[in-house]
């Protein structure tokens, strides 16, 4: 993981490792994407999903 970190950094300042930015800021997200597998495709649809709506008083909107 930390390889994936170092590879995904986004680099700052000059390029390369420097002494005010280090390897750059770190994207957490795409070093992650980078060594977990994405999520399989669903199957295709059509889809009916059915969600009951509960709603208990007081209700109040923001």
């Amino acid at each position: 993981m930390c390889g994936a970190l170092l590879r995904t950094a986004v680099d700052l300042g000059t390029p390369g490792r420097d002494d005010v930015y280090g390897y750059g800021r770190l994207n957490a997200e795409a070093a992650v994407r980078s060594v977990v597998p994405p999520p399989p495709s669903p199957p295709p649809g059509p889809y009916r999903v059915y969600l009951p709506l509960v709603m208990s008083p007081p209700f109040v909107c923001p």
